[in-house]
């Protein structure tokens, strides 16, 4: 959902465009004139889209690994993250 303020809003405050998680998620774009120029969201929305791109660098982080070649067996791995967590010398 979303919704459409004009700039002056900005000089009216906060309450005129702040914007609810509640609910479907929520953006305000703020215009001068007939175009956009700002988009507002909430703050959980903006962690959760933080967090998102953050989750996709390191996929591809990975997957870079992958096609470079750094890449370890999985259960070689899983046995010295056990002796790891058990105090275990390697």
């Amino acid at each position: 959902m979303q919704s459409m303020k004009p700039s002056a809003s900005l000089q009216k405050g906060y309450s005129n465009i702040s914007v609810s998680s509640e609910g479907t998620p929520k953006r305000v774009y703020i215009k001068k004139s007939k175009y956009s120029v700002l988009a507002v969201r909430d703050k959980e929305q903006c962690e959760r889209i933080t967090d998102e791109i953050e989750l996709y660098r390191l996929l591809e982080e990975g997957a870079e690994d992958i096609r470079a070649g750094r890449t370890r067996p999985f259960d070689i791995v899983m046995q010295e993250l056990r002796m790891k967590i058990n105090g275990e010398k390697l």
